[in-house]
Order: structure tokens, then sequence, then C-alpha cells
């Protein structure tokens, strides 16, 4: 995809429905199959349909909407699948059976390219829900450095551009985990995506620490029990290194901010200070020395840690609705 136009690192590229989406099965009834919005009372607190048993909804528009695609899955032959449209021969047979005209070859082909082209559709906290293919999006390119990154609003997804991007260039997002390993990187995308990555990032030696951002969750939970300070040092230490292989606008690279601003509110919380417990995101970060995408900086001034809400959540909101 090439762009025509100029775009702000921070800007949105473009902002668009899935074609087709599936939910992974671990979040079947914790998310709505039509519009992918979370639930907070489990499987219960969606509508589940009454014919297959195996769609949840979270109101009726949703299974209305879905209806025109879903009345042709919920026969027995079909939900009595261990995995719903999981490989070639069982499309087939789903064409076949709902007497679909098809020419094997061409839809092979088809499927060989649409299977390399679906985005992981990720939650506010950027956990994997689902799979969608997106249209427009899917003639993105791949690059281990990327200019864009996509965030998803339930089945929406917002690409938007995390560094410059100038008319007539190429629009490039990566289809692996950006903070994986170069050698991580390459066997991904040779086994998913028949791809042999050749950008400048695979061709270097980095001296980014891969083990240590991938433990980074367990490393963290069990150092902010026992020494937030130490927790607070090894997340900036991660978010350098996050820094260095994207920017403070990859989505990634937010999450951990916002991570890392958190064990600074937890350490005033702990300490009574008073002060900082009301500050804002934007003026917590400007505290400690933390850099935050300027682009963002009226969402960071209007985020405050002593909300309800998880403060990622609020800003990965943010940053993706858009009407």
């Amino acid at each position: 995809m090439i762009s025509h136009r100029d775009y702000k690192a921070g800007e949105i590229i473009s902002v668009n429905p899935s074609f087709v989406h599936v939910i992974d099965e671990d979040k079947k009834g914790k998310y709505c199959d039509y519009c992918l919005a979370p639930t907070t009372g489990g499987a219960t607190a969606l509508g589940k349909c009454s014919n297959c048993k195996h769609m949840y909804y979270c109101g009726k528009d949703c299974q209305r909407n879905d209806w025109k695609q879903h009345k042709f899955e919920y026969w027995n032959r079909i939900q009595n699948d261990s995995f719903r449209i999981s490989d070639f021969e069982s499309i087939c047979t789903k064409f076949q059976f709902m007497k679909i005209e098809f020419n094997r070859t061409v839809l092979f082909k088809f499927f060989c390219k649409s299977c390399t082209k679906f985005f992981k559709i990720t939650n506010y906290e950027l956990e994997k829900v689902g799979s969608g293919l997106y249209i427009a999006e899917s003639q993105i390119g791949h690059s281990c450095t990327p200019n864009s990154a996509p965030l998803f609003n339930g089945n929406q997804i917002v690409m938007r551009a995390i560094k410059p991007i100038k008319s007539g260039t190429q629009i490039t997002a990566c289809y692996v985990y950006i903070a994986d390993s170069r050698y991580d990187r390459q066997a991904k995308l040779a086994q998913y995506f028949d791809i042999t990555c050749e950008c400048q990032r695979c061709n270097s030696v980095d001296s980014v620490n891969y083990q240590l951002i991938k433990e980074f969750n367990i490393a963290m939970v069990n150092l902010f029990f026992v020494d937030k300070f130490k927790a607070y040092k090894l997340g900036v230490e991660i978010l350098s290194m996050l820094q260095w292989i994207s920017t403070d606008y990859h989505p990634i690279t937010i999450i951990y901010t916002i991570f890392v601003l958190q064990i600074c509110y937890a350490i005033a919380l702990e300490n009574g200070d008073n002060e900082r417990i009301g500050l804002s995101v934007a003026a917590m970060a400007q505290h400690v020395r933390i850099e935050l995408p300027d682009a963002y900086k009226e969402i960071f001034e209007n985020t405050y840690f002593n909300q309800p809400e998880d403060v990622k959540i609020t800003i990965m909101k943010a940053l993706t609705n858009v009407h």
C-alpha cells in the first residue's frame, strides 16, 4: 500500500470494520461474536444463539446483524466441527453443502493468500482476542521497522502512523511481534508468511535483551510486590529497549510506558505522597522524565491514575474510539 499523502506520527491512516473475523476459542463467551465488545459478567451476560449454541451476542442488534452470515453456519453438519472453518477441505465441504459453485484451484489460491493477510485482533490491553481479515489493510507490506501499527476497537481496525510518512512512501506494519529477536522474527515470517526479511534491522546486530523483554511480565509481577523501586528500574530498562526497537507511538511502547508510570503511582501511594497521587499521566511522566508521544498530549493530560478504570484501558480506548 502506497501513501497518497503525508502523515504525521500519531495520525490515523484508516479505520475499517473487518470483512470477516473469528474469536479465539478461549475467548468464547467473554466477547460478543459480532462486535467483539468485552463482557465483565462472563458468558451468562451474553445472549447465546438458540440454534447453534456456539455464538454469543451482547444484544439483539448484534445477533440480527450477524444473522446474514450466521444463518449459513448453524446447521448441524457445520456446528459439529471442532474448529469452525479450520482448513481448506472444510471450506470446500461447506461450499458444497451450501450449493455454492466454486473453482477449487482459484479457491485454494485465495485461501493460501488470505491465511497470510489476517490480523491478530487485540483488546485494549493488546491481548489477542481473535483474527480478522481487513481488505484495505491487508495490502500493507511488512517491515521489522514499520511506519504504522494497528489498534482495535472491537472488530474495527484503526491504523495509525507511528512515524512520519511521506506521500509516495510504502505503508508498512510488522507482521510478527515487533519485540521478538531477529531469529524468532525470521522463523515466524518464513513459516507463516513465506517472507525472508532483508530489512536493516534483520541485517544488523543489536544489544537488545530480547529474553528479558519476553520475561518482563512475570519478572515485573514478582518484583512489584517485593521491591517497587527495582521494578521501576527494570521497567525503564525495558522501555529504553522498546523505544530503540520502534518508536514512542507504537502501541506496545505506549502500554509499557503507562505500566512503568503505574509503578510510580503505586510507589506514591505506598509513601503517602498525596501530591503525586493526584497527578495526570502527563504530569507523572514529566515528574519522572519519561517522554510521551506529543500527538496524544491531550489524552495523557486528561487521564488520571486515581480514576476507577485502568489508565491503560482509558488511553487505548481514546486512541481507538474513532467516529
